[in-house]
């Protein structure tokens, strides 16, 4: 008997030991296990965030395309439209030259209506919004105005030319003598025609959208010798 108690003993001893050895197995398993899961979760977060890089990168290089496409686009148009008007301000070179005869030059010559002393004192055209300058090609003045508003000459002269161009619509040019010139384009209505003599601040015609690209405008330019000179500058300060 005592044998047999000494025996069970030992089965009990057995069995705690294994059923520790199961909880230990147990925990350890219940450890990986988390581990597992937490490395699971990690490569999952990692995958995301691998995925969100991709697609911000991807994102990133659409816009860099669009940008590059958009650039190579305004590029051109610019490109053409700087073409355009500088056959257009050929034209207007050309026209001025023909337009400058001998006879309607001594008309002008006798009127000598603008000088330097008045650098800064000729009155406005027309009165609006000045649009800044588009390009740097000339020296002139956009003025933003509403269709239909006179157009007022700035000082005495001889209508040079009174006609369409390209790139300025109707355009008067007016021969101030001392080889000064005042130009007027985008008209709607002129009033005057070549060989008139015109007084300051008489209507030449009306403000207008003809060969503009902005609406109604008008492009205002004074030449000395057929440079264009710093229009604004020649200009009183204020409008009037």
């Amino acid at each position: 008997l005592v044998e047999k108690y000494k025996y069970m003993g030992v089965i009990a001893e057995a069995d705690q030991d294994m059923l520790k050895e199961i909880q230990l197995r147990q925990e350890e398993i219940a450890q990986k296990s988390t581990e597992i899961v937490h490395q699971i979760q990690l490569a999952k977060e990692a995958e995301k965030a691998k995925q969100a890089e991709r697609l911000l990168l991807l994102t990133q290089e659409r816009k860099r395309q669009q940008l590059l496409h958009k650039y190579r686009t305004e590029k051109g148009t610019h490109n053409q439209a700087l073409k355009e008007l500088r056959a257009a301000v050929a034209q207007l070179e050309e026209r001025l030259g023909i337009a400058s005869d001998e006879h309607l030059t001594k008309q002008a010559q006798a009127i000598k209506s603008i000088r330097p002393s008045l650098f800064g004192k000729l009155p406005w055209p027309v009165v609006g919004v000045i649009v800044p300058n588009q390009t740097p090609i000339d020296r002139g003045i956009t003025i933003k105005a509403k269709k239909g508003k006179p157009v007022r000459c700035v000082a005495d002269g001889i209508v040079a030319d009174s006609q369409s161009i390209i790139g300025y619509g109707n355009t008067i040019v007016v021969m101030h003598g001392n080889g000064y010139i005042s130009l007027y384009a985008h008209l709607s209505d002129i009033s005057v025609k070549r060989g008139d003599t015109v007084q300051a601040k008489q209507v030449l015609g009306t403000v207008g959208e003809t060969g503009s690209l902005i609406g109604s405008v008008l492009y205002f330019a004074l030449w000395k010798d057929y440079e264009p000179l710093n229009t604004r500058r020649w200009l009183t300060r204020k409008m009037n």
